[in-house]
Formats: structure tokens, C-alpha cells, sequence
């Protein structure tokens, strides 16, 4: 899934598009490792010099704490 993430966001700006922001943590991805994890992909283009695009750089935010506390919010109080 982090996989497809990624490649959506790097396709996203490589079309042209500019830089892709998330519209809400809704799209983030969970990452099952050491400890799970839940990131939310960026990403922007790196220019050249005559101003194609040359790469992408990638930023996956962590919003494991807000995702947890959002899911506490919507689970009401107890």
C-alpha cells in the first residue's frame, strides 16, 4: 500500500501537476514494521536549472498520534 501511495504522489508531480498535497489525513497509510506507523504522503518537484522538472522529493509525515487521536474522537466518550 506505501508502495502505491508513493507512486501516486511521485506520478502526480511528474504529469505536471505541481506539488501534491494531501486533501486530509484520510489518505494516509498504515506501515507495519518495528511499530506500526501511519504516514501521510507529499510530495514537490525539484527543478533544473531550465526549469523542467529533475526529480521529486517526497515527504511522508508521520500522523500516527492524530490519526489515534482522531479515531479516540470519533469513538465518543466512554
Amino acid at each position: 500500500e506505501m508502495r502505491s501511495a508513493v507512486e501516486r504522489v511521485r506520478d502526480h508531480v511528474l504529469a505536471g501537476h505541481g506539488a501534491y498535497v494531501p486533501k486530509s489525513v484520510q489518505e494516509a497509510v498504515r506501515v507495519h514494521g518495528a511499530a506500526e506507523m501511519t504516514l501521510l504522503p507529499r510530495a514537490t518537484p525539484r527543478y533544473g536549472e531550465d526549469g523542467s522538472i529533475r526529480g521529486v522529493t517526497i515527504v511522508l509525515q508521520d500522523v500516527t498520534r492524530v490519526q489515534a487521536l482522531r479515531a479516540a474522537r470519533l469513538a465518543g466518550p466512554r
